[in-house]
């Protein structure tokens, strides 16, 4: 970032700018395949919560899969517990696909504009 100190914490001056302009995060997919991405996550979600942010975040793997199996995964594991306290699992699997429900008969599950 332009402007920084030296030393100061990359992590900590992003949340800082992403926390003045939002309050809620909304990422889909979250996918780890790469060290580098398990600790950006573990960091910049920490500080981001730090600062009162709110992360959503939808992915095909629960919170204990992954970057499973990958290199150096002991730096990230000590985060699994937080994403999980903070961002709890809503299982969306079983039996019904939510994209192939027609809408017209269940407007319990959708909600449309009024108009």
């Amino acid at each position: 970032m332009q402007g920084q100190p030296p030393g100061e914490n990359i992590f900590a001056a992003m949340a800082d700018m992403l926390a003045k302009q939002f309050r809620v995060l909304l990422l889909d997919e979250l996918l780890i395949t790469h060290i580098s991405e398990a600790i950006l996550v573990k960091n910049l979600f920490r500080h981001m919560w730090a600062r009162g942010m709110t992360i959503i975040t939808t992915s095909n793997y629960r919170p204990e899969e992954l970057y499973a199996k990958g290199f150096n995964r002991d730096q990230f594991v000590d985060f699994i517990p937080d994403l999980t306290g903070q961002c709890p699992v809503i299982d969306l699997g079983g039996e019904t696909d939510y994209r192939k429900v027609d809408l017209s008969e269940n407007s319990e599950i959708f909600w449309h504009p009024i108009n």
